[in-house]
């Protein structure tokens, strides 16, 4: 009799950390889809690419950087003010929101979330 309310414990608070870590994952990867959406609306409305929709999983993502350079060296001078607001700083975002993400799938404890929850690295 004993047992039963320490396992009933341990497990709640097994299935709350899962839960807790398995809803931030989520939440950087929706973070990082609508930084990407962001990015690339603006872009569009530049006429600097002609990208529509790239997804977290796609190999667009790797190729962000080769987008965001190329979209720099056809910048316009009256478009600077608008490629800092609206391109460079969600782009910095993802970068950063991306390179967290990672780390979180690398840590041990988090690793075993992610792999049970079905998450992998971002590359």
């Amino acid at each position: 009799m004993g047992f039963i309310p320490i396992i009933a414990t341990m497990s709640a608070a097994i299935f709350l950390f899962f839960m807790t870590v398995n809803h931030s994952m989520n939440t950087k990867k929706a973070r990082i889809q609508a930084l990407l959406k962001e990015m690339l609306v603006a872009l569009n409305e530049m006429n600097l690419s002609d990208q529509k929709v790239v997804n977290i999983d796609s190999p667009h993502l790797q190729n962000l950087k080769t987008i965001y350079i190329q979209a720099k060296t056809e910048l316009q001078v009256d478009q600077q003010a608008k490629f800092k607001n609206n391109v460079s700083e969600p782009y910095k975002g993802i970068k950063l929101i991306v390179s967290q993400y990672n780390k979180l799938v690398k840590k041990k404890p988090y690793s075993y979330v992610a792999k049970l929850m079905g998450h992998k690295a971002i590359d």
